[in-house]
């Protein structure tokens, strides 16, 4: 697209028309015809609101605009990369959708929990991570809690095991996830630390690094068990959602077992988060099985 003056703009995805969350970055000219135009986007000048950012280039002479196209995103930087200190908790992740353009995920929360190692046994899972934008405070009980979506008053809380003041441990045991869903009826259960009575409850999820989409990647067997009050088999396994919250997800168990096994052949290795196909349900915040990421 011609021109003597560009801005680049990113759109909130779903805020479009008046009001919605837009930011517009001039883009600097190049030394050289041969160089690129650039824009530089800085985390800590640019609060954007979670979701997903979609970028357009705009022509100062005439508003004119085209999507800004990026077959390949350069994450690395990302792998060694620590979240801003203090709060909010911020992070962003640039990639290239399957239509080849540049889109920026981002995350804004008051407080976070990132689930790093996660391991799953026959009866349980067990997660450790660590705290962002909070810290445990001497003296006050830490709690899990887990809420059920279709009925949130059947939400319960379980112990949660403080490894300093910024980092944990829990295992939350399936048969106390059964008894609060009751009937047997699908569901999923969404789990929060609350760090001290009253607070107001913190999510877990599995956000830093540079996987866009956890569902996709982060993939953990599930455990069969008798339903409750005597009903047929279930399904109960760990499961990350559009958001990259850890949620559990309970199913009437399918004939034969669930295997566990990720669907879909991964597009590339990092060192990100792993699932561990030779050890069924054990994932480390090391390494990852990464698939193609969604528009």
């Amino acid at each position: 697209m011609p021109g003597e003056a560009f801005t680049l703009t990113a759109a909130l995805r779903g805020s479009d028309g008046p009001g919605g969350e837009l930011i517009e970055v001039p883009l600097g000219r190049p030394e050289t015809d041969d160089a690129p135009w650039t824009a530089v986007l800085e985390r800590r000048a640019l609060p954007l609101a979670e979701g997903r950012w979609d970028f357009h280039v705009v022509r100062a002479d005439d508003g004119a605009r085209r999507r800004v196209a990026s077959s390949a995103v350069e994450q690395q930087g990302l792998l060694s990369l620590e979240p801003a200190p203090g709060t909010p908790f911020s992070w962003w992740i640039p990639y290239a959708t399957v239509k080849n353009n540049l889109s920026l995920r981002t995350w804004r929360r008051p407080a976070h929990a990132e689930a790093g190692a996660l391991a799953v046994d026959a009866t349980s899972c067990t997660v450790e991570g660590a705290l962002y934008g909070a810290r445990f405070a001497p003296g006050q009980r830490a709690r899990l809690l887990a809420v059920p979506r279709r009925d949130p008053s059947a939400a319960f809380e379980t112990d949660v095991t403080a490894l300093g003041a910024g980092r944990f441990r829990f295992r939350l045991a399936y048969s106390r996830v059964l008894e609060a869903c009751g009937g047997g009826e699908a569901e999923t259960v969404d789990l929060m630390l609350r760090l001290s009575e009253g607070a107001e409850p913190v999510r877990v999820a599995r956000v830093i690094g540079d996987v866009v989409d956890r569902n996709r990647t982060d993939v953990y067997p599930a455990a069969e068990l008798p339903g409750p009050r005597g009903g047929g088999a279930v399904s109960v396994r760990p499961r990350f959602t559009a958001a990259n919250d850890l949620s559990l997800v309970v199913r009437a168990a399918p004939d034969g077992g669930y295997a566990g096994r990720s669907p879909g052949s991964p597009a590339s290795v990092t060192k990100d988060a792993a699932v561990l196909m030779g050890a069924p349900g054990v994932v480390t915040d090391e390494t990852v099985l990464k698939s193609a990421r969604a528009d």
